[in-house]
């Protein structure tokens, strides 16, 4: 028993660790975003119908909630470590918090593509870079407008080669997927991780005082 014992918390003290780290989250969302399991939201009585629609509509209000918050903080706190150790905001943007906030579009590009929905996938990924220049920077550009009546300084730097190399992975994207004839292989994955370690590579190059 003692030998199973030690056995089990050798393959398991991961998923305690992350356990008892998450457990503040878990419960907050627990009280706070409505289980679609719930009787109340899955009755499909006659007369009732839309109780489903309602926990699933209440469902996604709370989640979008819950990751305006912590894309605040994440923003917050990354912008802070990028003081501390000396990395411009430009830098800290075009690499930690981009990639901490394609976190939510990675998991969801990978479920869709596992249940065989590879189109939704890529769709999914060009998508939502174009709501975050369009949505994501039009939106509190025009209400900061709105409220303070000033215009925005932007502090570009280097944002020039961000967006070059943006476009430069659109084009590398388009013929990888012709030269695989429009199939998602693992050497589309490799390809599009290398370009992504380049430009990472390239931005320290340019960034020798971080």
């Amino acid at each position: 028993i003692c030998s199973r014992a030690c056995g089990d918390w050798k393959t398991l003290w991961k998923a305690r660790a992350w356990y008892i780290v998450s457990l503040p989250l878990n419960v907050c969302f627990r009280f706070t975003i409505p289980d679609c399991n719930y009787d109340i939201f899955c009755e499909d009585k006659e007369g009732k119908e839309e109780n489903r629609k309602i926990g699933y509509s209440l469902t996604f209000i709370g989640c979008v909630v819950w990751i305006a918050i912590l894309s605040h903080f994440l923003v917050y706190f990354a912008a802070k470590f990028g003081c501390i150790v000396g990395i411009s905001p430009a830098v800290m943007g075009l690499t930690i918090l981009a990639a901490g906030t394609s976190v939510p579009d990675a998991l969801s590009s990978v479920l869709v593509a596992r249940n065989g929905q590879g189109d939704m996938a890529v769709a999914n990924s060009i998508g939502s870079n174009v709501f975050d220049i369009l949505i994501g920077l039009g939106l509190p550009w025009m209400m900061a407008g709105l409220i303070y009546d000033t215009p925005s300084i932007v502090g570009v730097d280097d944002l020039w080669v961000g967006i070059g190399f943006l476009f430069g992975v659109l084009f590398c994207l388009i013929i990888a997927l012709l030269a695989s004839k429009w199939i998602l292989r693992r050497s589309v994955g490799a390809v599009l991780i290398a370009l992504y370690c380049v430009y990472v590579a390239f931005e320290l190059f340019i960034h020798p005082n971080i």
